[in-house]
């Protein structure tokens, strides 16, 4: 449903170093693997781990509309460094990569089909997944 419809539903998700587990992540790695027409991100950083890299080549192999928006240059040059294989797989997946252009985008925007959306603090890194 609609935010404004009956049955709309806001959570505040916790995440960071002093939570136990970690929901935020878990709960993008469901949201991707629940995916079935649009899978669409923005981010800063793009730097996932593994499991979270390859349930969106999966994704983008069962025809999911995977699109993911990064800065074409951010203010870390190892970030931009270490996201390329990543993208590239997506991409040859299937997936779209979206470089924005000019300047920084910080936006952590996610959407899952009509489902679901997230806005966040935490990037779709590792680091910012897992450490901060």
């Amino acid at each position: 449903p609609a935010v404004d419809e009956p049955g709309a539903i806001a959570q505040v998700v916790p995440s960071g170093p002093d939570i136990k587990r970690d929901v935020l992540y878990d709960a993008f790695l469901s949201m991707v693997f629940a995916a079935q027409k649009r899978l669409w991100m923005v981010t800063p950083y793009f730097v996932p781990d593994e499991a979270l890299a390859q349930a969106m080549v999966l994704a983008a192999h069962r025809g999911v509309d995977v699109r993911i928006v990064v800065p074409a240059v951010s203010n870390h040059r190892l970030a931009d460094l270490a996201r390329n294989s990543y993208l590239r797989e997506i991409q040859a997946a299937g997936g779209h990569i979206v470089l924005h252009t000019p300047g920084m985008v910080h936006a952590k925007v996610s959407l899952m089909d009509d489902a679901v959306a997230s806005v966040s603090s935490a990037n779709m890194d590792m680091r910012s997944l897992f450490l901060n």
